[in-house]
């Protein structure tokens, strides 16, 4: 019997799942249209990713950069959950994928002046209110408040009551516009009507048109 030589196979077993990194993603609360996801993998170099929007099944092939629309099959108003998952050479499936929860919000808040009324004569320091809102959950709450004298910033607020105290001396008599302006968390921005008011700082001369001889009986 002639014996045979045998052949050595190495064989690389590869039973080790991939981890996801999440490197950036918008903000937890955004106003943009438009949001993009960027991630990669710490073990391994030749590796691919799946992406999934609000489900946790239904993952599709993607690379990092990803990007979705506002548009009515992608983001909406509201809250949203991207996965990522990375897939190595052997098949292996990162089991617990990256998450990112964000909210996108697109609609501006509401905001009023509440004084002075439009049309009021006021002199001196004169008390400036505004009042807003937000129709996006009871948890939006922070606001900022800028008051506008002839379109220039002249206080800021970030607190309810919101309300600014003004000196009308800075200004020269005569008629100016009063305007709040609102931006909410997400960055929306709105401004509320215009107010006229009338500045009168100049006190009235006093003239005496008669009055007897410096010397009378």
């Amino acid at each position: 019997n002639t014996s045979g030589t045998s052949r050595e196979t190495t064989i690389n077993v590869d039973a080790g799942a991939p981890d996801t990194i999440i490197t950036s993603s918008p903000p937890s609360l955004t106003n943009k249209t438009t949001v993009s996801f960027e991630f990669t993998s710490p073990d391994e170099d030749n590796v691919t990713f799946e992406c999934s929007l609000d489900s946790e099944e239904d993952f599709e092939p993607c690379e990092s950069g990803k990007r979705y629309p506002l548009a009515p099959n992608f983001l909406s108003e509201g809250e949203h959950t991207f996965h990522v998952r990375a897939v190595d050479e052997a098949g292996n499936v990162d089991q617990s994928p990256a998450e990112r929860i964000f909210r996108v919000d697109t609609t501006a808040p509401t905001v009023r002046l509440t004084s002075p009324p439009d049309g009021t004569l006021v002199r001196d320091e004169v008390a400036i209110g505004a009042e807003t809102g937000d129709d996006v959950g009871v948890e939006r709450t922070e606001f900022v408040i800028d008051i506008l004298v002839n379109g220039q910033v002249v206080d800021s607020d970030t607190s309810f009551p919101y309300a600014a105290t003004w000196d009308s001396n800075l200004v020269s008599d005569g008629e100016h516009t009063v305007t709040a302006r609102v931006y909410d968390e997400a960055g929306n921005v709105a401004e509320s009507e215009t107010r006229r008011i009338r500045v009168d700082n100049t006190a009235p001369d006093t003239i005496v048109r008669r009055s007897p001889d410096d010397l009378t009986n």
